[in-house]
């Protein structure tokens, strides 16, 4: 492998996490402050756009990383 084909891999590497943790992040935004870190927050308003799918997609993801 040469040094841009590694950089590349990394680059797609990045995008594909990127794209997978997106919707964890736009629940943070809407999470309020009143849930302390370890709290289960899958009542909470903020956790309605977290998918099933989008579970199973990071699941798939890590799976095919560790291969």
């Amino acid at each position: 492998m040469t040094l841009n084909h590694d950089v590349a891999a990394v680059a797609r590497e990045n995008a594909a996490l990127r794209m997978l943790l997106k919707p964890f992040a736009e629940a943070a935004e809407d999470l309020d402050d009143n849930h302390p870190d370890r709290a289960d927050i899958w009542e909470s308003g903020a956790a309605m756009s977290i998918t099933a799918g989008d579970l199973r997609a990071i699941r798939a993801h890590l799976k095919e990383q560790e291969r």
